[in-house]
């Protein structure tokens, strides 16, 4: 049986990047095998790329500012990024990179001043064009779009007066998005593992150009500069790697040696890139349910505006608003978001777990104080890979049988080694 790899604009990032570092892992010839089951302590150089330039849409990469090294979808803590002005215009990003970026501009400053640069738009005196974009204003209007659609075809479907409370309006919600194949986001944690939020809303990155990264006459006219060398070892030189796919883009480097005594390491044993992600992000899960009430509550509460009432025969019954908080504590409690929340990461991660196996999930984590059972259930679908029972993990066990010629009982263990060498490639 082949591996299907399938990929869409609403493809979870996450599963996309297990799923195409196991693909490629199972069909490693066995006499290379061994070299999986050793895990870098440091960054390794792909094949063919420059130093100081890194590519950033390799399936190693497109996780890079959206997960730390546990796979744990974070967010950045927006209320200590620094405002940085530049041509007249503010821009945020963490203070760490705004430190990076002006050592960066003052190697241009000081070049320039010999006039030892050649004249050019972008890489003769550097400003900002892009930096921090806030991926919780798109997801709020993601949400707002979603609820919106829903309350129409409620109507368009007439089934409006079949929803007399929230309860049925929860259900329907909820409902049309499991039975919908074609959708897969609807919590913050999956929106933010697809395409649709770009590594910018990390607060790591500076886009120094407003080119098209889709138009290679724009890449190529930026990497014809003159001055494209030295930007090249002036990012290096000053704690950036430089986006392949987008050359006018700067990441900070959290593994360059130039930005070792900007990061504080929270403990012994622990790299750069784990201290500054635990100390400047949170993890996103932590919140989801709160969104997803939020949704709810705003959704039935429109529709009440809209249609205050509902028949049932003859009568004519009213609808009344509702409060967030007293939903949760009399109505939808905490075991319903529960069931819920799980079921749809279920469908968000692509159906890994079979229904007797998303039971024992749920019966585990409605057993758990509240945030270990956030921790428990994330950790679930972070890498259902990992655990038997899951749908693709033996997909992929079948499949290792088939095309390796590994015992079976180091299955489990191949797999983790595999996915923590990609992992290790992200920062």
């Amino acid at each position: 049986m082949a591996i299907k790899y399938k990929a869409t604009n609403s493809t979870n990032l996450l599963s996309l990047f297990v799923e195409r570092i196991l693909y490629d892992a199972i069909f490693i010839s066995p006499e290379n095998a061994d070299q999986l089951f050793v895990v870098p302590g440091g960054r390794q150089k792909a094949s063919g790329e420059a130093t100081g330039v890194k590519n950033y849409w390799a399936f190693e990469n497109i996780l890079y500012g959206k997960v730390n090294k546990s796979l744990i979808c974070v967010a950045p803590i927006k209320e200590i990024l620094k405002p940085i002005d530049s041509d007249g215009e503010t821009f945020y990003v963490f203070s760490e990179v705004a430190e990076c970026y002006s050592t960066f501009r003052d190697f241009f400053n000081l070049r320039a001043r010999y006039g030892n640069l050649a004249e050019d738009n972008y890489l003769q005196s550097p400003k900002i064009f892009k930096a921090f974009e806030d991926a919780d204003i798109n997801y709020n209007v993601y949400l707002t779009k979603r609820v919106s659609k829903f309350n129409k075809n409620i109507f368009l479907e007439q089934q409006n007066n079949k929803i007399k409370n929230i309860k049925d309006y929860s259900k329907k919600f909820i409902n049309d998005f499991m039975n919908n194949k074609g959708d897969n986001i609807l919590t913050r944690t999956a929106y933010r593992l697809s395409n649709k939020v770009s590594s910018t809303s990390a607060g790591l990155s500076i886009e120094i150009a407003d080119l098209d990264p889709s138009n290679n006459a724009d890449k190529q006219l930026f990497l014809d500069s003159p001055n494209f060398q030295f930007y090249k070892q002036s990012a290096i030189n000053a704690g950036f790697l430089i986006d392949k796919n987008i050359p006018w883009k700067l990441n900070f480097d959290m593994s360059s040696p130039v930005n070792k005594d900007k990061i504080r390491l929270v403990g012994p044993g622990i790299d750069a890139a784990t201290s500054y992600l635990t100390e400047n992000f949170v993890r996103v899960y932590r919140e989801d349910i709160e969104y997803l009430l939020s949704m709810i509550v705003m959704g039935y509460n429109s529709l009440v505006n809209d249609a205050p009432f509902y028949r049932e025969g003859l009568c004519v019954f009213s609808r009344e608003k509702v409060d967030k908080e007293k939903i949760f504590e009399e109505t939808l409690k905490r075991n319903y978001w529960i069931k819920k929340y799980i079921s749809i990461r279920n469908k968000e991660a692509g159906h890994p777990y079979r229904n007797t196996e998303i039971d024992k999930i749920i019966f585990n984590a409605i057993d758990l104080p509240e945030e270990r059972a956030m921790d428990y259930i994330d950790k679930k679908f972070r890498l259902p890979f990992i655990y038997e029972g899951s749908l693709t993990y033996e997909l992929f066990k079948q499949n290792f049988t088939q095309n390796t010629k590994f015992p079976l009982d180091n299955f489990s263990e191949y797999v983790k080694i595999v996915i923590q060498r990609a992992i290790n490639e992200i920062y």
